[in-house]
């Protein structure tokens, strides 16, 4: 080999093992976010493109939204709708209701139960009870709720719509206490 092959030889692996070590040091000065002086990084020293807002937290995302712009221009009219129903429909129009009502009697240190039902094919509006307990030491009420007969569940299942039945009727269990008592109950209803 010639001497000059030797030198470039030479002076060419010097050169990678300083540029590798320079490149390694250089690596190790880079600076984390802790190193970095708040409000001392400017819009200049950052590369067009390189910053995107998946790298900014909300925080500075909501800083950097700015005011509401104006109210734009209102659009073209639309199409005309379909006529409507007379408003008139149903503006006098009386709810046609009725109540049912039923008695039983709650035997002493006894339950016992009633229900009252709306006539078939017609809604129940709400129901309750009341007792001749005046002084409150002859029954417990344990149910008051609503019901439903057994025909407002067939016509339900026959429309196949078993989870739709709507209640008809109104349900009242009672329990005695020391001494006997009347439960009135009754269930507001409206016709179909």
């Amino acid at each position: 080999m010639n001497k000059k092959k030797i030198v470039l030889a030479s002076l060419a692996a010097t050169i990678g093992a300083v540029a590798l070590g320079m490149g390694g040091a250089q690596a190790a000065g880079l600076l984390g976010s802790e190193g970095i002086k708040d409000n001392s990084i400017r819009s200049i020293d950052i590369k067009d493109q390189t910053l995107r807002t998946s790298d900014m937290s909300a925080a500075a995302l909501r800083q950097l939204q700015g005011p509401q712009g104006p109210q734009g221009d209102t659009g073209a009219e639309g199409p005309q709708g379909e006529p409507g129903n007379d408003g008139n429909d149903g503006k006098d129009a009386v709810l046609d209701t009725y109540v049912v009502q039923s008695e039983f009697n709650v035997p002493a240190g006894d339950k016992a139960d009633g229900n009252v039902w709306c006539n078939v094919g017609d809604r129940l509006l709400s129901g309750g009870y009341s007792s001749n307990d005046h002084n409150n030491h002859w029954s417990k009420i344990y149910q008051n709720r609503v019901t439903w007969s057994q025909a407002a569940q067939d016509a339900a299942v026959a429309n196949g719509k078993a989870a739709d039945a709507q209640p008809d009727g109104w349900y009242v269990q009672a329990l005695g206490g020391d001494d006997a008592s009347a439960i009135r109950l009754w269930a507001y209803c409206t016709v179909g």
